[in-house]
């Protein structure tokens, strides 16, 4: 798994933009190890297959507002959000090819600033307007899962850069 703070720097200080995490799928085909060992030492997913000549899409699995609530403050500190809102959450298997076949590389989630871009905004630049919804079938499963990462990866990462 890779977790990334996607960041702007305002005065020196990081804002988190976004926050990504990438669970890596396995037993990839001989073509995609060259590019897989470029992003696991830090290269960015998108652009390191389409700088290799490969087609990137994001299939949406998940699409929705993440409600704000307990468990949230870490994130809110790290986009430095005054506000307790909703924030744009998007879920996707990242596919890629080369020739004929689509091959599942990762499975992505991105947790976005609404001062970056809202859930509107996300809509509608991934042609989603119609499978959004204010108010998702899996809200309350995949805030609970989220709440539990941001306090099994996240906090953790936090306090010890901080030390």
């Amino acid at each position: 798994m890779r977790i990334t703070s996607l960041y702007s720097l305002v005065n020196g200080q990081p804002i988190t933009r976004t926050l990504a995490m990438v669970g890596y799928l396995s037993d990839y085909p001989p073509q995609v190890t060259d590019v897989h060992t470029k992003i696991v030492s830090g290269g960015s997913l998108g652009q390191s297959f389409v700088d290799h000549g490969f087609e990137v899409v994001k299939e949406t699995v998940t699409l929705m507002n993440l409600p704000c609530g307990e468990g949230m403050g870490p994130l809110y500190e790290m986009m430095k959000l005054k506000e307790r809102v909703p924030l744009a959450y998007h879920n996707y298997v990242l596919k890629v090819r080369k020739d004929s076949n689509w091959i599942p590389y990762a499975k992505v989630t991105e947790v976005h600033s609404p001062e970056h871009l809202t859930i509107q905004e996300l809509a509608e630049r991934l042609g989603e307007d119609d499978y959004f919804r204010e108010e998702h079938p899996n809200t309350t499963s995949v805030t609970k899962d989220f709440h539990s990462f941001l306090q099994q990866f996240v906090v953790p990462n936090r306090a010890n850069a901080a030390s």
